[in-house]
């Protein structure tokens, strides 16, 4: 089983990339969107096998692929299941969902049915209970409301921005900002996004 594989990112494609390692070309299906060409990366990997064909499925974070997997886990989701899941909702937000056993929020920033999230939410109860958040000791200290953070994530996706980008946004300025005020967190939201 290939459980690893580092090298140099020798073409981009939908939902894939071509890892050149040792001079062996591999394609990696993954769903982390910002890999670019030429750079030198390392993907923890899930081999799925059929009669067919050999697959890899790859990931920049560790918890990612075990996010993955654990989905694998519920009834009727395979590989390409899962990477749809992880390609519509990053890992953070749907462990997020899991912990907090908030399907309606996972459905509503990602784009997954409602009846799938319900279905990730309660399958995979209690399998993160051990994970820290990213930002997680941050957020004990920061006064922004989950209201105020969702409603400002509900106008990044109005505003055309991706479920996973508008949630990443507000996660950022959660860790320096101290007001409630929807339309001046919108604002350091969209500095934010301009910047990058």
């Amino acid at each position: 089983m290939i459980v690893q594989i580092s090298g140099q990112v020798i073409d981009v494609r939908t939902q894939s990339v071509v890892l050149e390692a040792n001079q062996i070309g591999y394609e990696v299906h993954t769903p982390d969107a910002l890999i670019v060409s030429d750079e030198i990366i390392t993907l923890y990997t899930h081999q799925a096998i059929r009669e067919n064909s050999h697959t890899l499925y790859g990931f920049t974070k560790k918890i990612s692929l075990e996010v993955f997997e654990a989905l694998l886990t519920l009834p009727k989701v395979g590989p390409k299941t899962a990477l749809t899941y992880l390609t519509q909702a990053n890992t953070e937000l749907i462990i997020e969902a899991i912990k907090n056993e908030d399907s309606a929020h996972l459905s509503k920033l990602s784009g997954i049915t409602k009846k799938s999230a319900e279905k990730i939410v309660t399958g995979l109860k209690d399998k993160f209970d051990n994970y820290e958040l990213a930002g997680a000791s941050a957020n004990t200290q920061n006064t922004v409301s989950k209201v105020a953070q969702n409603d400002v994530t509900d106008a990044l996706i109005a505003l055309g921005y991706p479920p996973q980008i508008a949630h990443s946004t507000i996660q950022g300025i959660m860790k320096d900002s101290e007001t409630e005020d929807t339309q001046t967190l919108i604002k350091l939201a969209l500095q934010q996004l301009n910047t990058n």
